[in-house]
């Protein structure tokens, strides 16, 4: 039998304190943040929707920052559901609570995505100027990254359903996998450890630890094979169907957009990488010259 019990670290007991965020999952601190979140991004909506193209420097940089404290306080609200749900993706309260989160950024996000529309459709001359005015210094990347997407956006409206579909889409099926992932256990000596606990054991010292830990883990995925192909199968197809609707030229072009990395300097890399790996192989069986 080989021990498989790992040197204690110290840090094994650590948890996350959250309470800067809020107290506890049914802090009402949540809710009254939700609704002042909808009042902002209301507010937000009647100012500008229709506006953007006609605002000077000064009046944009008012916009830019009321959308900052939408994103402030949202990502408060998100950060705290993301991260009290991976502690325990099984807790029931855990999953209700991310599921209203989802639910709530898909509706506000609903709101304001015009504007990013409305700065995209402004013509480059125009949108140049109003970059280059000092007053809008510390927002030019923000602003000027956003304009990346112009050719892959869609109209409002089908903005608005995709954030809708991904309620029950996309975000459902990753909450599905990571649920499935926190139940699932791997024998290890007559042990049923988490995954958390096998992959520790993949960073052993003893080699012969790191084997067993592999094997348990490959044996336990082997045993959800169905499952796990489905939700990837899914996942795929989802991504593949929202790729088409905006027109990516590859597979990867919307992660790399994502990445503010050019596909061409993205293929490049690859490139330079797989004629190492080739030359690292030569070498391995001696066959440099």
């Amino acid at each position: 039998m080989v021990d498989t019990v790992p040197e204690r670290t110290g840090a094994e007991d650590i948890v996350w304190d959250l309470t800067p965020l809020y107290n506890a999952m049914d802090d009402p601190a949540i809710d009254t943040d939700m609704q002042r979140t909808e009042a902002l991004v209301d507010d937000f909506a009647s100012r500008y929707r229709g506006r953007v193209s006609l605002l000077e420097a000064a009046e944009l940089l008012e916009a830019v920052q009321m959308l900052e404290k939408i994103y402030d306080l949202s990502g408060r609200i998100e950060s705290y559901a993301s991260l009290v749900h991976s502690t325990d993706t099984v807790d029931a309260r855990a999953n209700a609570l991310m599921a209203k989160v989802d639910e709530f950024g898909a509706r506000i996000g609903q709101k304001f995505v015009f504007f990013q529309l409305e700065w995209n459709a402004i013509d480059e001359a125009r949108a140049g100027a109003l970059l280059a005015d000092p007053a809008l210094a510390k927002y030019r990347h923000m602003l000027e990254a956003q304009r990346r997407y112009q050719p892959y956006q869609l109209d409002e409206a089908r903005e608005q359903l995709l954030l809708d579909k991904n309620v029950t889409g996309r975000n459902a099926w990753q909450r599905f996998f990571e649920q499935l992932m926190g139940v699932m256990r791997y024998e290890l000596d007559g042990e049923e450890l988490t995954q958390s606990q096998v992959l520790v054991r993949l960073y052993s010292p003893d080699r012969a630890v790191r084997r067993a830990a592999a094997d348990a883990m490959t044996e336990g995925l082997r045993k959800r094979t169905m499952e796990l192909t489905y939700v990837f199968n899914v996942l795929a197809a989802d991504k593949a169907s929202d790729d088409r609707l905006r027109g990516f030229p590859t597979w990867v072009s919307s992660r790399n957009l994502s990445n503010k990395a050019p596909d061409a300097v993205v293929e490049a890399l690859v490139e330079v990488l797989e004629t190492m790996k080739a030359h690292v192989a030569v070498l391995d069986r001696g066959e440099a010259t």
